[in-house]
């Protein structure tokens, strides 16, 4: 769905090679890859992705977490650190927020780990302007494999 905003999502090894579409192996490190556009400037924009039940989302900040580099940064992702004005790491979702977002192209970069074997749903993720409810944008819904 696109109302504002255009939302894409992308699993990918270390190296940068894609997962979509193929099994992700037990213990792998995926980097999730969020990929946000619209035509217009907006503010208090809110970029929420939801993960699939066996992906844990690795939080850098703990001693306990394994350092690992998230990659080359493109222009979109040092456009979007540029505005980024808060990031949140729970347990199932990762959330970035922006105060204002100009138009263009923007992405969020996160790694995960891939902690449980089986068949799980990927909730869409979404972009949305937090005070014009219209202006939307999220991904399609579709299952991953652990195994």
């Amino acid at each position: 769905r696109a109302s504002g905003f255009t939302i894409t999502r992308r699993y990918e090894t270390a190296a940068g090679v894609s997962l979509e579409g193929k099994k992700i192996p037990l213990g792998a490190l995926v980097r999730v890859r969020l990929r946000v556009s619209s035509k217009d400037k907006q503010n208090y924009v809110a970029i929420d992705d939801k993960l699939p039940a066996g992906l844990e989302p690795l939080n850098a900040n703990l001693a306990t977490t394994e350092q690992v580099a998230t990659g080359k940064l493109t222009p979109e992702v040092t456009a979007g650190l540029q505005f980024l004005s808060h990031s949140e790491l729970r347990d199932a979702r990762v959330a970035f927020y922006a105060d204002e977002l100009p138009a263009g192209t923007y992405e969020y970069i996160y790694l995960a780990r891939a902690t449980t074997p089986g068949k799980f749903l990927r909730p869409a993720a979404g972009a949305e302007a937090m005070y014009a409810p219209e202006i939307i944008g999220a991904t399609a819904i579709d299952d991953v494999i652990i195994e």
